[in-house]
């Protein structure tokens, strides 16, 4: 076995990546963004090198362990690149008689607010690195260059009403399809 397999990873013209101890910094034109190490990584101008060494204070004596945390740094240096070129994107749908979704300004701040067949209005802080737009009244558009935050922050605007299976009503991702269980014939 190959202890020491390297990996090359190209760096997009427009994005820079500096060091910082056990953090890579990655700026490009969507923002910053950053990543803890668990594994060796060097650095040269257009190329990022991700070594299968596991850095001090992890378990060095299991090969397979090592060599999954390279593979997952090598997905998340990509998936980083991507979003900070491009951005990644989850829309929402809201379906139900009067579910509706706006954005309101409070002291400097973004606010989602949801009517979702409740007596109360659900207000959710948009975290200040997402962007969100209520495109139509039932659906609702995060923006942002960071994939699990953008997944993460869907998925609890989601949990304020999950969709249930026999009228389909609730929040449902956009493209997701609900299904429908037959009610109690009496």
């Amino acid at each position: 076995m190959n202890i020491s397999s390297k990996q090359y990873i190209k760096i997009p013209q427009e994005i820079s990546v500096e060091r910082v101890s056990n953090k890579l910094i990655f700026k490009g034109p969507m923002g910053t963004d950053m990543l803890l190490l668990r594994i060796r990584v060097q650095l040269t101008t257009d190329v990022v090198v991700v070594t299968s060494e596991l850095l001090d204070g992890f378990d060095s004596s299991n090969f397979l362990n090592s060599k999954a945390v390279r593979n997952t740094t090598i997905s998340l240096i990509k998936q980083i690149f991507v979003g900070l070129i491009s951005g990644f994107r989850k829309n929402l749908q809201l379906v139900g008689v009067g579910y509706r979704g706006f954005i309101q300004k409070k002291s400097n701040l973004d606010v989602l607010q949801l009517k979702l067949g409740f007596s109360h209005l659900c207000e959710i802080e948009v975290p200040s690195q997402l962007k969100v737009v209520c495109v139509k009244p039932t659906l609702i558009s995060i923006f942002g260059c960071n994939k699990q935050t953008v997944s993460n922050f869907a998925a609890f605007v989601r949990s304020h009403k999950f969709p249930e299976p026999y009228k389909g009503k609730g929040i449902l991702y956009a493209g997701e399809k609900i299904k429908i269980k037959k009610g109690k014939k009496a």
